[in-house]
Parts: C-alpha cells; structure tokens; sequence
C-alpha cells in the first residue's frame, strides 16, 4: 500500500516526504494545536473495519519549548473492529428472529439480519437505542421487530 501511494504522488507530481499511519499524522497535528487538552500522556483508539489501534503519545509540556510528540507505543489487533461488532449484534438478532414461528428460507433472511445489524451499529455509535425492523421475516409476511 505504501508503494502505491508514493507512486501515486509521482504521477501527480506531487513529493511525499513520509507516509504517517493515521493516528501518528493526528498526533502531529494536534502538537501543533497545543490545546490545554493535550498534555502529558494522551491515549487515541481508532477502531477501523477489521481491526483496532490504540496509541499512547507524549505531549511535553508549551514552557519545554518543543513542538515533538513522543509515540511511547502503538498496539494493533485483528480480534476488534467494526465488523466484528456487526457480527456479535447479527448473532442476536439472528437468535431472535429464529424464535418466531414460520421463518422463512435462511439465507435471504440472514442477508435481512446483518443489513440491519450493520445499520443498528451505526445508530448505536451516536445513540443509545436503535429501532430494527426485518419485514416479511416469516412465510406469513409478519414483520420482526426490536428496539
């Protein structure tokens, strides 16, 4: 990926000086913010699709005359990210939704579940509950719904 990007800022005639991982290239930024808010040790999480990264940085204090942010340590794992969140909101309401007598065929209802899991997840992000609603969920056409 790296390779790519810089052939890409070659093509638009553009010079990359260094390729930062996202929340290093925050950190930089923020130093030169030097907002009340980031000094001492500072802790970011980002929780990307398929993993999740937490990095601890250094802000020295503004009267030490420096603007460098020192990454103590950056830790990533595979086993956290939003798909996995996804995948543990689907499980339950997949749970749910067998409950009801005359579910229809599996697969499209399963396809039915993880729509309105991955949409729930969204709304969870910003909210505290969230409205699901699968309709024709059995062979009757009865709707499934949860909140």
């Amino acid at each position: 990926m790296r390779k790519v990007l810089l052939q890409a800022s070659e093509i638009v005639h553009v010079r990359a000086l260094r390729l930062l991982e996202d929340q290093i290239a925050d950190a930089y930024s923020l130093s030169f913010l030097r907002h009340d808010m980031f000094k001492g040790n500072v802790v970011m999480f980002h929780i990307g699709h398929r993993s999740s990264r937490l990095s601890q940085l250094f802000f020295p204090p503004e009267n030490e005359g420096t603007k460098n942010v020192l990454v103590k340590a950056i830790g990533t794992t595979e086993s956290v990210g939003g798909v996995h969140f996804t995948l543990k909101l689907a499980d339950f309401l997949w749970e749910k939704v067998q409950a009801l007598p005359n579910v229809r065929p599996k697969e499209k209802l399963w396809w039915a579940v993880w729509a309105q899991a991955e949409k729930a997840k969204h709304v969870l992000s910003a909210s505290s509950a969230a409205m699901i609603t699968i309709e024709d969920a059995t062979e009757d056409g009865s709707d499934f719904s949860l909140s």
